[in-house]
């Protein structure tokens, strides 16, 4: 028995008839390598078995040589080669006919031996298709031995492609205006390369430019022109803004300057022209370009509107102060003809008002001195919202802030978002005209007369008044002839003589005026509204109206109308108090009655020759009665009087 395992055996020399690797033996290999060079015969008279071994025989005439009669004796007559083991002879022989070379069919026989018969099966795996690419074949999907390798269905080679996998191409020459260059990519799969010229630009290099698109430009490399001129200069868009200069879209030069405006003119959303700095928005509306055309005026800056005469609004004017301050000074009278806006889309700006200087007399105005505004047309609307409105101390004459012409009606004020700091009125703040119908509506508001003396805030119209502040300081009357309702509105009077009053005068002429047009003939506070200081002076039949719920302090006068909601009664030191679930005035208070918790006894006193005696009682220190007996059911009401007689006939 010849048993080899994990070894290595290389044997060679001169190639002898004699020479024999093995002979007579039972041979058992295992995971070893065996190389044999110059023998006749490897295995002579020998069988075994070969396991994951590998045996290389070079230039043997015999790898087995198997005679009948001389294996007679041995174990076995086969030779057998295992699925992980290798045999190769190239030039070696099988010889004898008893003897068998059997192999597992995953033995590998490279060279020209191969076994008598094979026996076992291949292990199948699936193998995926493999695509071919520029560098090696592929092959399609199909089955082989995991042990061998052998294919055993498809894989059928697929022959190499033609299309590569180029990378990003590499400038070998850079092209110029007039020479064209050359690149390259490579395939990243098999490494080919691939070239191809890069057509000349045709862009110039041009030299320094002037900055002026009308003046050509030469190329500093072939000299050609490399920026032809302009025919001439084409503005870039305008943002709109005047004093911005807008330059040519192609170079810097400027095609339109900028204008030192005041203002933009706008109509029908489009804009139409400028008021430059030089104008004054008083001399400008005057020419009758604005106050008859129905613009809209947008301030670009602060602005001054100053005219020593009056200017008469006879078309639908609006404007938009854009966040800055209009002041109004010197002017004369700007009658409203036409709708009037003052407003601003920022929410920021203001309405400076320094009044008119020297004393005017306007024969069609219901009053006389110096107005702002005065209405003399019928149903215009006058407008400020979401601005600041500033009278200020220099505003000294006697006129009205706004003044409505004996007669004109339908007249409508409105005021949202209004923040208005009054210094020093000396008259009216809107002076309305009387058997006329004239609106005002106020909301989000903030009104603060510092010193209005002898002023009327609102004078003979009808208003809406909402969600409002007004501090009003030594001033005449709040509210005089004026109709309407008030809503969730604080007012505060100091010093001020009146809050509301609704009485007339000898003439009797507004209020049943207003009775006989089924117009409003009473003011009307909500119960959300605060009322602080002043008088309400009410003729018969034309009262103010104060809610039950709203806050008063230091007011007299008035009818108070509604009722409070009482809620669940509480109990307090002794009583059951009721509040309404509204406002949380006291409406009810009602005392506990008491348990005589703390009755104290006076014991009788007998009468004697001189003085009277006196009967037993009871008092209770928490209710103040004196009692006759114990339980408390006898109150004694007048007890010096019932004590002097005696008490009970307890006489001396």
């Amino acid at each position: 028995n010849l048993i080899i395992e994990n070894s290595i055996v290389k044997e060679s020399g001169e190639k002898t008839t004699g020479r024999q690797f093995a002979r007579y033996a039972n041979v058992t290999i295992n995971d070893s390598k065996i190389v044999t060079s110059g023998h006749n015969y490897v295995f002579i008279y020998t069988t075994g078995e070969v396991n994951n071994t590998t045996i290389i025989s070079d230039d043997a005439n015999y790898f087995l040589y198997q005679a009948d009669a001389n294996i007679a004796s041995l174990d076995a007559d086969t030779f057998y080669v295992d699925a992980t083991s290798v045999i190769d002879s190239d030039n070696g022989k099988r010889v004898g006919t008893k003897g068998k070379l059997v192999a597992h069919v995953c033995a590998q026989f490279p060279g020209a031996l191969q076994p008598d018969s094979t026996d076992g099966e291949h292990t199948a795996v699936e193998v995926p298709g493999k695509d071919a690419t520029c560098a090696e074949p592929g092959y399609t999907a199909g089955t082989k031995c995991s042990v061998c390798g052998v294919v055993i269905s498809g894989m059928e080679e697929i022959g190499t492609t033609s299309e590569h996998t180029w990378g990003d191409w590499e400038v070998i020459t850079n092209a110029t205006c007039g020479v064209a260059g050359e690149q390259k990519h490579t395939c990243s799969v098999c490494g080919a390369e691939e070239t191809a010229p890069i057509d000349a630009t045709g862009v110039h290099t041009p030299a320094e430019d002037d900055g002026d698109c009308t003046t050509e430009v030469i190329c500093t490399v072939c000299g050609g022109v490399a920026i032809p001129a302009s025919a001439g200069h084409v503005a870039e868009e305008d943002d709109g803004d005047v004093s911005t200069a807008v330059k040519c879209q192609n170079c810097d030069v400027i095609v339109v300057e900028a204008i030192d405006a005041v203002a933009e003119i706008w109509k029908d959303g489009a804009l139409v022209g400028h008021l430059e700095a030089d104008d004054t928005l008083g001399d400008v509306i005057n020419a009758g370009d604005i106050r008859s055309k129905g613009y809209t005026i947008k301030l670009l800056k602060d602005a001054e509107l100053i005219t020593k005469t009056n200017v008469t609004i006879t078309a639908a004017t609006v404007f938009d102060l854009n966040g800055h301050k209009l002041t109004m000074g010197e002017t004369g009278y700007l009658y409203v003809q036409a709708n009037l806006t003052f407003t601003d889309s920022t929410s920021s700006g203001e309405l400076y008002i320094t009044g008119p200087s020297g004393d005017k007399t306007i024969n069609d105005v219901n009053a006389k001195g110096k107005h702002i505004f005065a209405v003399n047309k019928n149903a215009p609307v006058l407008t400020f919202e979401n601005i600041k409105v500033t009278l200020r101390d220099d505003y000294a004459g006697s006129g009205a802030f706004i003044s409505i012409s004996e007669g004109i009606t339908g007249a409508t004020f409105n005021f949202t978002n209004v923040d208005f700091d009054v210094v020093k009125l000396r008259s009216m703040f809107l002076y309305g005209s009387k058997e006329v119908a004239n609106y005002v509506n106020i909301s989000d508001s903030t009104f603060d007369f510092e010193d209005a003396n002898e002023t009327n805030f609102l004078y003979a119209v009808i208003v809406d008044i909402q969600d409002t502040t007004i501090v009003a300081d030594n001033g005449n009357r709040v509210f005089s002839f004026a109709t309407g309702t008030v809503s969730n509105t604080d007012i505060t009077v100091t010093e001020f003589q009146t809050l509301s009053m609704t009485y007339y005068d000898e003439k009797e002429e507004h209020m049943p005026w207003l009775k006989e047009q089924g117009l409003p003939t009473t003011l009307t506070f909500d119960k959300e509204c605060s009322l602080n200081g002043g008088q309400i002076q009410d003729a018969e039949g034309y009262e103010t109206f104060v809610h039950v719920c709203s806050t008063v302090e230091n007011v007299t006068g008035g009818t108070y109308y509604g009722e409070h909601v009482a809620g669940e009664p509480v109990e307090e030191e002794g009583f059951m108090v009721t509040y309404c679930t509204v406002c949380n005035k006291e409406v009810s208070r009602e005392a506990l009655a008491c348990q005589h918790g703390a009755l104290a006894k006076t014991d009788a006193v007998a009468a004697d020759c001189d003085d009277a005696g006196c009967a037993e009682y009871w008092y209770c220190s928490d209710c103040d009665v004196y009692f006759a007996d114990e339980s408390a059911e006898t109150e004694i009401e007048d007890f010096d009087a019932w004590k002097a007689e005696g008490g009970a006939g307890y006489v001396a």
